[in-house]
Protein backbone atom coordinates (compact mmCIF):
# COMPACT_ATOMS: atom_id res chain seq x y z
CA UNK A 1 0.00 0.00 0.00
CA UNK A 2 1.56 3.33 -0.81
CA UNK A 3 1.20 6.36 1.19
CA UNK A 4 -0.99 8.02 -1.37
CA UNK A 5 -3.40 5.37 -0.65
CA UNK A 6 -3.37 5.63 3.15
CA UNK A 7 -3.91 9.03 2.77
CA UNK A 8 -6.91 8.46 0.97
CA UNK A 9 -8.35 6.00 3.26
CA UNK A 10 -8.10 8.09 6.58
CA UNK A 11 -10.25 10.53 4.48
CA UNK A 12 -12.37 8.08 3.62
CA UNK A 13 -12.90 6.62 7.17
CA UNK A 14 -12.47 9.88 8.79
CA UNK A 15 -16.02 10.90 6.77
CA UNK A 16 -17.45 7.47 7.50
CA UNK A 17 -16.71 8.26 11.37
CA UNK A 18 -17.94 11.57 11.47
CA UNK A 19 -21.42 10.64 9.79
CA UNK A 20 -22.02 7.51 12.03
CA UNK A 21 -21.07 10.01 15.31
CA UNK A 22 -23.84 12.44 13.71
CA UNK A 23 -26.29 10.10 13.31
CA UNK A 24 -26.18 8.33 16.54
CA UNK A 25 -26.11 11.45 18.46
CA UNK A 26 -29.12 12.26 16.67
CA UNK A 27 -30.76 9.23 17.60
CA UNK A 28 -29.46 9.54 21.00
CA UNK A 29 -31.38 12.83 21.38
CA UNK A 30 -34.45 12.15 19.39
CA UNK A 31 -34.99 9.00 21.41
CA UNK A 32 -34.48 11.47 24.49
CA UNK A 33 -37.11 14.20 23.34
CA UNK A 34 -39.85 10.95 23.04
CA UNK A 35 -38.95 10.04 26.79
CA UNK A 36 -38.98 13.09 28.05
CA UNK A 37 -42.56 14.05 26.29
CA UNK A 38 -43.87 10.77 27.95
CA UNK A 39 -42.37 11.32 31.39
CA UNK A 40 -43.87 15.02 31.36
CA UNK A 41 -47.40 13.59 30.30
CA UNK A 42 -46.91 10.94 33.07
CA UNK A 43 -45.98 13.97 35.59
CA UNK A 44 -49.05 16.35 34.20
CA UNK A 45 -51.07 13.23 35.56
CA UNK A 46 -50.01 12.68 38.84
CA UNK A 47 -49.61 17.07 39.57
CA UNK A 48 -53.99 16.93 38.16
CA UNK A 49 -54.72 14.65 40.08
CA UNK A 50 -52.39 14.93 43.54
CA UNK A 51 -51.94 18.51 44.42
CA UNK A 52 -49.28 17.75 47.67
CA UNK A 53 -47.00 15.77 44.74
CA UNK A 54 -43.72 16.89 43.59
CA UNK A 55 -44.77 17.47 39.82
CA UNK A 56 -47.82 19.93 41.56
CA UNK A 57 -45.46 22.78 41.67
CA UNK A 58 -43.93 22.20 38.17
CA UNK A 59 -46.65 21.08 36.25
CA UNK A 60 -49.43 23.62 36.79
CA UNK A 61 -52.24 25.11 34.49
CA UNK A 62 -50.49 28.14 32.39
CA UNK A 63 -53.42 30.25 32.65
CA UNK A 64 -54.77 29.96 36.14
CA UNK A 65 -54.33 32.75 38.29
CA UNK A 66 -54.45 30.77 41.73
CA UNK A 67 -51.91 28.25 40.13
CA UNK A 68 -54.50 25.10 40.38
CA UNK A 69 -53.18 22.19 39.46
CA UNK A 70 -54.76 20.64 36.27
CA UNK A 71 -57.83 18.27 37.02
CA UNK A 72 -58.25 15.11 34.70
CA UNK A 73 -60.72 15.21 32.15
CA UNK A 74 -61.54 11.81 31.70
CA UNK A 75 -63.28 9.82 33.74
CA UNK A 76 -61.63 6.72 32.94
CA UNK A 77 -58.22 7.72 34.12
CA UNK A 78 -59.22 8.41 37.63
CA UNK A 79 -57.94 4.84 38.29
CA UNK A 80 -54.34 4.96 37.05
CA UNK A 81 -51.82 5.79 39.66
CA UNK A 82 -50.22 8.02 37.17
CA UNK A 83 -47.59 9.16 40.03
CA UNK A 84 -46.48 5.35 39.98
CA UNK A 85 -46.01 5.31 36.23
CA UNK A 86 -44.24 8.99 36.19
CA UNK A 87 -41.49 7.47 38.39
CA UNK A 88 -41.46 4.40 36.66
CA UNK A 89 -41.06 6.33 33.44
CA UNK A 90 -38.12 8.65 35.24
CA UNK A 91 -36.63 5.57 36.06
CA UNK A 92 -36.48 4.23 32.47
CA UNK A 93 -35.73 7.62 31.20
CA UNK A 94 -32.40 7.08 33.45
CA UNK A 95 -31.61 3.69 32.56
CA UNK A 96 -32.43 3.99 28.68
CA UNK A 97 -30.43 7.31 28.45
CA UNK A 98 -27.19 5.92 30.27
CA UNK A 99 -27.33 2.62 28.39
CA UNK A 100 -27.56 4.81 25.07
CA UNK A 101 -24.45 6.92 26.38
CA UNK A 102 -22.65 4.09 27.03
CA UNK A 103 -23.17 2.44 23.77
CA UNK A 104 -22.57 5.69 22.06
CA UNK A 105 -19.05 6.10 23.77
CA UNK A 106 -18.34 2.44 23.21
CA UNK A 107 -19.05 2.96 19.60
CA UNK A 108 -16.85 6.05 19.53
CA UNK A 109 -14.23 4.26 21.35
CA UNK A 110 -13.95 1.62 18.77
CA UNK A 111 -13.51 4.06 16.27
CA UNK A 112 -10.55 6.01 18.17
CA UNK A 113 -9.23 2.63 18.31
CA UNK A 114 -9.29 1.85 15.20
CA UNK A 115 -8.04 5.17 13.99
CA UNK A 116 -5.02 4.86 16.67
CA UNK A 117 -4.39 1.08 15.03
CA UNK A 118 -4.32 3.24 11.34
CA UNK A 119 -1.75 5.63 12.45
CA UNK A 120 0.24 2.92 14.22
CA UNK A 121 0.36 0.73 10.68
CA UNK A 122 0.88 3.83 8.83
CA UNK A 123 3.77 5.10 11.36
CA UNK A 124 5.60 1.52 11.15
CA UNK A 125 5.21 1.74 7.20
CA UNK A 126 6.48 5.36 6.91
CA UNK A 127 9.41 4.23 9.32
CA UNK A 128 10.05 1.03 7.40
CA UNK A 129 10.10 3.28 3.77
CA UNK A 130 12.32 5.64 5.54
CA UNK A 131 15.24 2.89 6.28
CA UNK A 132 14.64 1.15 2.63
CA UNK A 133 15.27 4.32 1.56
CA UNK A 134 18.63 5.02 3.91
CA UNK A 135 19.79 1.96 2.99
CA UNK A 136 19.31 1.88 -0.77
CA UNK A 137 20.98 5.72 -0.87
CA UNK A 138 23.35 3.84 1.36
CA UNK A 139 23.98 1.16 -1.22
CA UNK A 140 23.99 3.66 -3.96
CA UNK A 141 27.00 5.93 -2.24
CA UNK A 142 29.16 2.92 -1.64
CA UNK A 143 28.19 1.90 -5.22
CA UNK A 144 29.55 5.06 -6.21
CA UNK A 145 33.18 5.11 -4.02
CA UNK A 146 33.45 0.95 -5.21
CA UNK A 147 33.44 2.21 -8.74
CA UNK A 148 36.04 5.58 -8.10
CA UNK A 149 38.36 4.55 -5.57
CA UNK A 150 41.77 3.27 -6.48
CA UNK A 151 42.61 -0.18 -6.22
CA UNK A 152 46.66 -0.69 -6.19
CA UNK A 153 47.72 -4.49 -7.13
CA UNK A 154 51.12 -6.27 -7.24
CA UNK A 155 51.56 -5.39 -10.98
CA UNK A 156 54.90 -6.88 -12.09
CA UNK A 157 58.71 -8.45 -11.26
CA UNK A 158 61.08 -6.32 -13.31
CA UNK A 159 64.43 -8.20 -14.98
CA UNK A 160 67.67 -6.76 -15.51
CA UNK A 161 67.73 -5.62 -19.11
CA UNK A 162 71.36 -6.85 -20.09
CA UNK A 163 70.95 -10.13 -17.57
CA UNK A 164 67.52 -11.50 -18.16
CA UNK A 165 67.92 -14.22 -15.02
CA UNK A 166 68.64 -11.32 -13.08
CA UNK A 167 65.44 -9.74 -11.16
CA UNK A 168 65.83 -6.26 -10.50
CA UNK A 169 62.27 -5.78 -8.17
CA UNK A 170 58.80 -5.29 -7.75
CA UNK A 171 56.08 -2.49 -9.21
CA UNK A 172 52.43 -2.19 -8.38
CA UNK A 173 49.89 -0.64 -10.30
CA UNK A 174 46.49 1.64 -9.57
CA UNK A 175 43.79 0.31 -11.67
CA UNK A 176 41.46 2.55 -9.94
CA UNK A 177 40.10 6.03 -11.46
CA UNK A 178 41.25 7.96 -8.64
CA UNK A 179 44.93 8.21 -6.88
CA UNK A 180 45.84 6.25 -4.45
CA UNK A 181 48.16 7.56 -1.38
CA UNK A 182 50.98 4.38 -0.68
CA UNK A 183 51.50 4.54 2.58
CA UNK A 184 53.54 0.88 3.44
CA UNK A 185 54.66 -1.98 1.66
CA UNK A 186 55.46 -5.39 3.32
CA UNK A 187 56.46 -8.37 1.41
CA UNK A 188 59.30 -11.33 1.64
CA UNK A 189 60.84 -13.75 -0.71
CA UNK A 190 61.36 -17.07 0.58
CA UNK A 191 61.67 -21.03 -0.40
CA UNK A 192 57.98 -22.97 1.23
CA UNK A 193 56.86 -26.07 0.88
CA UNK A 194 53.18 -24.77 0.97
CA UNK A 195 52.17 -21.23 -0.09
CA UNK A 196 53.25 -18.39 3.08
CA UNK A 197 50.11 -16.31 4.65
CA UNK A 198 50.97 -12.63 3.03
CA UNK A 199 50.70 -11.39 6.58
CA UNK A 200 53.69 -12.87 8.15
CA UNK A 201 55.60 -10.91 5.17
CA UNK A 202 56.34 -7.61 7.72
CA UNK A 203 57.70 -10.36 10.71
CA UNK A 204 60.48 -11.69 8.49
CA UNK A 205 60.88 -9.80 5.28
CA UNK A 206 60.87 -5.76 3.84
CA UNK A 207 58.58 -3.81 6.21
CA UNK A 208 58.63 -0.22 4.17
CA UNK A 209 56.92 3.01 5.56
CA UNK A 210 56.39 5.37 2.87
CA UNK A 211 55.73 9.29 3.50
CA UNK A 212 52.08 10.95 2.15
CA UNK A 213 53.43 11.92 -1.27
CA UNK A 214 54.10 8.64 -2.53
CA UNK A 215 51.35 8.96 -5.30
CA UNK A 216 49.65 5.71 -7.18
CA UNK A 217 47.95 7.45 -10.33
CA UNK A 218 45.23 5.69 -12.32
CA UNK A 219 47.52 3.00 -14.77
CA UNK A 220 50.47 4.54 -14.02
CA UNK A 221 53.55 1.75 -12.35
CA UNK A 222 54.34 2.63 -8.91
CA UNK A 223 57.20 2.84 -8.26
CA UNK A 224 57.74 4.97 -11.78
CA UNK A 225 60.91 5.75 -11.87
CA UNK A 226 62.45 3.33 -9.33
CA UNK A 227 61.49 -0.01 -8.43
CA UNK A 228 60.85 -2.10 -4.86
CA UNK A 229 64.21 -3.87 -4.82
CA UNK A 230 63.54 -8.56 -4.31
CA UNK A 231 66.55 -10.65 -4.28
CA UNK A 232 66.40 -14.65 -4.93
CA UNK A 233 69.38 -15.71 -3.47
CA UNK A 234 71.20 -19.18 -5.22
CA UNK A 235 70.34 -21.18 -1.87
CA UNK A 236 66.58 -20.73 -2.70
CA UNK A 237 67.18 -22.19 -6.30
CA UNK A 238 68.93 -24.96 -4.82
CA UNK A 239 66.25 -25.85 -2.43
CA UNK A 240 63.73 -25.32 -5.32
CA UNK A 241 65.60 -28.20 -7.49
CA UNK A 242 65.74 -30.58 -4.42
CA UNK A 243 61.99 -30.19 -4.51
CA UNK A 244 62.48 -28.92 -1.12
CA UNK A 245 59.47 -26.30 -2.05
CA UNK A 246 58.83 -23.64 -4.18
CA UNK A 247 59.86 -19.35 -4.27
CA UNK A 248 57.57 -17.27 -3.11
CA UNK A 249 56.76 -13.59 -3.30
CA UNK A 250 54.33 -12.51 -0.57
CA UNK A 251 53.14 -9.25 0.73
CA UNK A 252 50.95 -6.92 1.51
CA UNK A 253 50.41 -3.10 0.26
CA UNK A 254 48.56 -0.57 2.29
CA UNK A 255 47.17 2.73 0.53
CA UNK A 256 44.75 5.32 1.14
CA UNK A 257 42.37 7.16 -0.89
CA UNK A 258 41.83 10.97 -1.67
CA UNK A 259 39.46 11.03 1.39
CA UNK A 260 41.50 9.27 3.67
CA UNK A 261 39.97 5.84 4.04
CA UNK A 262 42.61 3.52 4.18
CA UNK A 263 42.67 0.39 1.91
CA UNK A 264 45.20 -2.89 1.40
CA UNK A 265 45.90 -5.60 -1.46
CA UNK A 266 47.55 -8.91 -0.54
CA UNK A 267 49.70 -11.25 -2.97
CA UNK A 268 51.10 -14.38 -3.36
CA UNK A 269 53.19 -15.38 -6.28
CA UNK A 270 55.57 -18.15 -7.09
CA UNK A 271 58.23 -18.21 -8.98
CA UNK A 272 58.69 -19.33 -12.50
CA UNK A 273 61.19 -18.92 -15.24
CA UNK A 274 63.13 -15.95 -13.80
CA UNK A 275 59.84 -14.34 -12.54
CA UNK A 276 57.15 -13.99 -10.23
CA UNK A 277 53.76 -15.02 -11.54
CA UNK A 278 50.20 -15.29 -10.09
CA UNK A 279 49.48 -18.18 -8.38
CA UNK A 280 46.24 -19.45 -6.28
CA UNK A 281 44.24 -16.56 -7.30
CA UNK A 282 41.16 -17.98 -5.89
CA UNK A 283 42.28 -18.43 -2.59
CA UNK A 284 41.13 -15.29 -0.91
CA UNK A 285 43.48 -15.63 1.69
CA UNK A 286 46.64 -15.48 -0.57
CA UNK A 287 45.26 -12.83 -2.89
CA UNK A 288 42.57 -10.22 -2.69
CA UNK A 289 41.66 -6.71 -1.76
CA UNK A 290 39.47 -4.76 0.69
Amino acid sequence: MSGGDDRYDFITFGWIATIIGLLLFGSLLDSQKSIENQSSYYARKCAARYSDSPFSTTYVHPKSSNQKTEKANDSSETNTDWCDLAAQQSVAEDTTSMYRINLFGLIASGVGIFFIWRTLKANQFATKAAIQAANTATAAANAAIAAERPYVFLWMTKRDPFDGKKLLGINFKNFGRTPGFVTRIQYDVGLFAVPPDPETAGKQGTDRTLHKGAIAAYDVDFPNNWHVPLTVTTDMMEGERRKEGEIYLYGIIYYEDPFGTPHKSWFCRVYRSYEFVPAHLKDEHLNGFD
